[in-house]
């Protein structure tokens, strides 16, 4: 498995670095880096994350977390770097002695990589392009269990992901109402975990774009992908494990607009589906598909994009909004798409798309649109929980979610609050999962000195509608529920322009139909960061 990683890395890494020298202008070159350093010590009153092994004493780990960023930027192109790796000390042994028991102790890692990398290029001036993207990070196995969500993995719930992608595109305006873009897009996905699989996709997707005088736009657009899994699909019916097949969605669609109104836009899209992957419901899995919608955008200020349509999966009702009044924002979005585990546990909400519907008015989703949205400067997913729970699946999953997040930024300091409740289906089998979580961060102006910020969470986990079949090695009954409450409390001081210290302790409560899927936990942590 290391061998794979070692081979994805360096893959992406020589071809980010192609096309940076084949594009860059090495008399115009704009960089900067920084290095950090830091050192910290995690004590913790249940190393074992279970419910029969918690202590009245703490354990400590010592953590050590060298990490950087880089940016290079020229008249072409620009790349941008953020990396880190957590070391620890907590080995087996450790556990072991602590009571620990399980997973735990099988295939544990001792580090924590985390790798943010974006490169945009301009291979041949209004012509071609090339986008390129690296991530390493931290998810769970199974969503429905609990992690320590602090790189020590120490309950066996924890799987290192490194996902690549390569996209090169065309795109002419071919006269002043007529434009041309064509995108092929290469990723692939490869896991630490065994229980997890390796996953790769391939997609082409293209748009011809058109005016018919000054109201009314149109985009006639198409995509082709495959979705392919390393591991084999156990046969319910023979009993023997047989290659799974890939996933293949494809589609064609027109959508016509019309600007009724400096801030009314209609719009309608009709297409058709050509989709085919292994499904045990014998249900459509392609055939006509249709949406309707208004973009209303009364100010700078407000925008507001609903709509309604059907596809093979059902109906599909959307809603997006954001509205932003001096210091407050706030931003929300409801739909239902088609997308996969691959994708939710590794780039979070909307990192894909399967080209169909939505309308075509200019407001895409302001939620979740881009990585520089999803992500802050050091690669951390933005509010973190809720972008990345998931029904385990190795093909397509149906995602009906409501998004909602506030910010206030102002005197007295800041609040922001994030929601998200999402019902999804795994298309293969009909199996069924509810998952809601939010989080409320209050950091409140203090001083120069010091910053200090709290949160409290909360995660819910229901599954529903699974199938069980007794010849089946794999017992999807194992997603169990659970609710997870968390609160945290962060203390920074700022020692001087190189040095600062951190403080955090957190509380957690977990509860779960499955006793060992049951804890409390306290942690402290001190950290000291220095600057290179």
């Amino acid at each position: 498995m290391e061998i794979a990683y070692c081979r994805a890395f360096l893959k992406v890494s020589l071809l980010m670095s192609w096309a940076f020298v084949l594009s860059s202008n090495a008399l115009a070159v704009n960089w900067e880096a920084s290095l950090l350093f830091s050192p910290s010590l995690i004590y913790t009153d249940n190393v074992c994350l279970t419910k029969a092994n918690k202590k009245n004493d703490f354990t400590a780990v010592a953590l050590v977390t060298p990490s950087g960023t880089a940016s290079v930027e020229t008249a072409r192109t620009s790349l941008n770097v953020t990396a880190s790796v957590i070391f620890n000390t907590l080995t087996n042994g450790d556990l072991r002695d602590d009571g620990c028991t399980g997973d735990a102790l099988d295939d544990r890692q001792q580090y924590f990589p985390r790798i943010f990398a974006t490169l945009r290029t301009t291979l041949i001036d209004n012509w071609v392009k090339f986008d390129a993207s690296l991530r390493a990070d931290q998810n769970r196995i199974n969503s429905s269990r609990g992690n320590s969500n602090d790189g020590l993995d120490r309950n066996g719930n924890t799987n290192t992901f490194y996902r690549y992608t390569l996209s090169p595109y065309m795109e002419r305006r071919l006269r002043n109402d007529l434009s041309t873009r064509v995108r092929y897009t290469y990723s692939e996905v490869v896991n630490s975990a065994n229980d997890v699989s390796d996953s790769d996709r391939h997609a082409v997707n293209g748009s011809l774009r058109g005016r018919v005088g000054p109201d009314i736009s149109w985009n006639f657009r198409g995509q082709a992908s495959k979705t392919g899994y390393k591991d084999d699909v156990f046969n319910r019916n023979t009993g023997e494990f047989v290659p799974r097949e890939d996933t293949k969605l494809r589609n064609l669609s027109l959508t016509v607009a019309n600007q009724l109104h400096r801030t009314l836009q209609v719009n309608g899209t009709y297409g058709w589906e050509w989709n085919d992957f292994q499904t045990t419901s014998n249900s459509d899995t392609g055939g006509s598909a249709w949406d309707v919608g208004l973009v209303w955008t009364p100010s700078e200020r407000t925008a507001v994009s609903v709509g309604f349509g059907d596809r093979f999966f059902g109906t599909t009702p959307r809603i997006n909004f954001r509205h932003s009044y001096k210091n407050h924002e706030i931003l929300g979005s409801y739909r239902k798409t088609i997308t996969f585990e691959r994708d939710l546990s590794t780039f979070g909400l909307d990192s894909f798309s399967d080209g169909f519907g939505g309308g075509d008015g200019g407001f895409d989703d302001p939620l979740f649109n881009g990585p520089d949205i999803r992500f802050d400067d050091n690669g951390v997913p933005i509010d973190g929980i809720g972008t990345n729970t998931s029904v385990s699946s190795n093909g397509p999953i149906i995602d009906e979610r409501f998004t909602l997040r506030y910010a206030y930024v102002g005197r007295p300091g800041q609040v922001t609050f994030f929601g998200s409740y999402s019902e999804q289906t795994r298309e293969e089998d009909g199996a069924k999962a509810d998952f809601g979580d939010w989080v409320l961060t209050v950091t409140p102006d203090l001083s120069r000195k010091f910053v200090l910020s709290g949160a409290v969470g909360y995660e819910d986990v229901r599954p529903s509608g699974f199938a069980r079949f007794d010849n089946d090695p794999f017992d999807p009954t194992s997603f169990s529920k659970a609710e997870n409450w968390f609160f945290r409390l962060v203390l920074v001081r700022i020692l001087n322009s190189r040095m600062n210290t951190t403080f955090e302790y957190r509380f957690t409560d977990r509860r779960s139909d499955d006793e060992t899927n049951e804890y409390q936990e306290n942690l402290l942590r001190a950290t000291l960061n220095i600057s290179l």
